[in-house]
């Protein structure tokens, strides 16, 4: 028993597609965010998860970022499903497309145990560095109240996009759908998806985007936000845009208690609370559940081991019925 449980602690989740998982990683530069820092523009580190030809799953060692500012999260010596390849092994047809948002002092590929699944299902991954290490700290009157670490997340999105359109032809060799886009965010990154939601959703004048995202051809978009404990940002009060809030158990008695759960449904947005979950739940380490060296103000979990595998298999499960449900 000490044998299947050691392995369990070291080894992410085994995806549930056919397909077999690769990984490129990209450095990319926001020419128009310039300063003495990035004096040829914003670092955008991206790494990109996508399908291969079927077959069964073999285990990696993990790819992790690290220029990452990680704070109290160390880099995990786990094993992954996904290897180092080049964009040529890209299987054919049209891919959709999905982005996913880290958490403050989180790397971006600490969410592999959801975007390796994603790609096994036929999706094209791509989780996004939003925090440096080399990132100036912040004043004190940021947390809670500014919205600028949220900005620097909404625009390293729009260029990651933009890139995208520039290389869809040659790197991607015309087999991603960018008219098909799914958005993940967790904490931080949740957030500041619903922080640039509103700023689409203009209630003062007459708004004729039907996108988040621009394209020469909106013409039959899919688009869909999936935020993972959010708690800074007000949702919209229409369902203009499909929303699925994945929300800690600790949540759910409070947002009943005040309406808020009822104003989500009303307005047709999707939640789902998770038993055992709490806000540090949605991201690797919670699945390994490695000793922490640092006090943490909550578990990564709450519950046994076979209740913590129930978590992720829900997750990555209600994740891919929203986004399919929604046509992407």
């Amino acid at each position: 028993m000490k044998l299947v449980k050691d392995f369990f602690k070291y080894q992410l989740p085994n995806p549930t597609g056919p397909h077999r998982i690769g990984i490129s990683k990209y450095d990319l530069e926001d020419v128009y965010r310039k300063n003495f820092q990035f004096p040829q523009g914003r670092l955008i580190p991206i790494q990109i998860y996508f399908p291969m030809e079927q077959g069964n799953h073999a285990i990696y060692p993990k790819i992790f970022e690290k220029r990452a500012a990680l704070g109290p999260f160390e880099p995990l010596n786990v094993d992954g499903y996904s290897q180092p390849a080049d964009l040529s092994l890209l299987i054919g047809g049209e891919h959709p497309v999905v982005m996913i948002n880290h958490a403050s002092c989180v790397a971006m590929t600490d969410y592999a145990f959801l975007a390796e699944d994603l790609a096994s299902h036929g999706y094209i991954v791509i989780s996004i560095q939003h925090d440096l290490q080399s990132d100036e700290e912040g004043p004190e009157f940021w947390e809670g109240r500014s919205c600028t670490r949220n900005a620097k997340v909404i625009d390293n999105i729009l260029y990651v996009f933009e890139w995208l359109k520039r290389t869809e032809a040659d790197l991607f060799n015309g087999k991603i759908d960018l008219k098909k886009v799914g958005l993940i965010g967790h904490s931080l990154g949740g957030n500041s998806l619903l922080l640039w939601l509103n700023r689409t959703l203009d209630s003062f004048q007459k708004d004729n985007r039907s996108a988040l995202l621009a394209r020469a051809d909106q013409k039959d978009v899919k688009e869909c936000l999936i935020l993972m404990e959010t708690t800074r940002f007000s949702f919209p009060l229409n369902s203009r845009y499909p929303l699925f809030f994945l929300l800690a158990e600790e949540r759910e008695a409070y947002q009943r208690e005040t309406g808020c759960y009822e104003q989500m449904t009303r307005a047709g947005h999707t939640v789902s609370y998770y038993k055992g979950s709490t806000h540090i739940s949605f991201m690797d380490h919670a699945y390994v559940n490695p000793q922490r060296h640092v006090d943490l103000p909550e578990e990564y979990f709450n519950g046994t081991l076979e209740e913590r595998k129930a978590f992720f298999e829900a997750v990555r499960q209600d994740v891919r019925n929203f986004l399919k449900e929604n046509g992407i």
